[in-house]
């Protein structure tokens, strides 16, 4: 679990507002078995803009703990150590860039995730959260859901993503897996 949280596991910051076809870790390049995963991180540029917009126009006292959560869930998402396409950043003297989940990373059940990138669902929510006090009883609200599909349609890097994928079992595990049976592919 600590080389995934090192390597393929946690989000590249950039991807918070890298647009267009960002991918980090480039799966297309570094696996060895065609795998087609994608792991997006992107905030977007829409709903952090309507937060500050927020923050500015109602305070930041009663959203405090909204920002706290949106940051730390944002920095935890980025692993132990900072990293680039799929590996850690390594300084001279083969030393990489320690983040703040580094001092969870033994604390139960922070040390059983791998997968730590999807910690930034939760800055999502926030940024969400923050985005909507900001508009709350304003005229303007009717243009945010409009303006948040055309940046998903033309900016976001999940844009081009399939809707739906294939998740039909190969024929030659039919042969193994009884008629009704369910069973877990690797």
């Amino acid at each position: 679990l600590a080389t995934v949280r090192r390597t393929i596991g946690p989000a590249d910051p950039v991807g918070f507002y890298a647009p267009g076809d960002f991918r980090s870790p480039d799966f297309g390049r570094l696996s060895r078995y065609g795998e087609q995963y994608v792991h997006c991180n992107y905030l977007g540029f829409i709903v952090t803009a309507a937060a500050l917009w927020g923050l500015r126009k109602r305070g930041v006292r009663e959203a405090g703990p909204w920002i706290v959560a949106s940051l730390a869930s944002a920095a935890l998402a980025c692993g132990p150590v900072l990293v680039d396409n799929g590996g850690p950043l390594i300084l001279p003297g083969r030393r990489a860039v320690p983040l703040p989940y580094f001092l969870l990373e033994k604390v139960p059940p922070f040390s059983d995730l791998s997968l730590v990138y999807r910690l930034a669902f939760g800055a999502v929510i926030g940024l969400g959260v923050l985005a909507g006090r900001a508009f709350a009883g304003n005229r303007w609200l009717p243009w945010l859901p409009v303006l948040l599909l055309a940046e998903t349609r033309l900016v976001s890097p999940g844009r081009d993503l399939p809707a739906h994928v294939d998740a039909s079992p190969d024929p030659a595990l039919s042969v193994i897996q009884p008629p009704g049976g369910v069973m877990n592919f690797p």
